[in-house]
């Protein structure tokens, strides 16, 4: 609500929202999770388990069952409640420049 009042910013805004791609079964299978929507294209979510690589026009998102020998940006932070990797503000800070 706060958000809404004071600076009108939601997921729209950036165009950007997070969602469900992939999901596992009581058997170890991963089976794809996505939308498209038939009016809207735009719309339309990245299907299966996602990576972060290196491409043409800087970082883009890759199916990681698809990466070969390219590197996955992403890194586990949390797993069943552990945390499992904690960054100092600094940390954080020198990363984002």
């Amino acid at each position: 609500m706060g958000g809404g009042l004071l600076q009108k910013v939601n997921r729209d805004t950036y165009s950007f929202a997070m969602k469900t791609n992939a999901r596992l079964d009581e058997t170890g299978k991963w089976h794809d999770v996505f939308k498209r929507p038939a009016t809207m294209n735009v719309k339309a979510s990245k299907a299966g388990r996602q990576a972060v690589v290196n491409g043409l026009g800087g970082l883009e998102a890759a199916r990681l069952d698809e990466l070969k020998d390219r590197h996955n940006h992403l890194e586990t932070v949390w797993k069943n409640g552990d945390l499992l990797r904690d960054w100092s503000f600094e940390e954080i800070r020198a990363r984002a420049k």
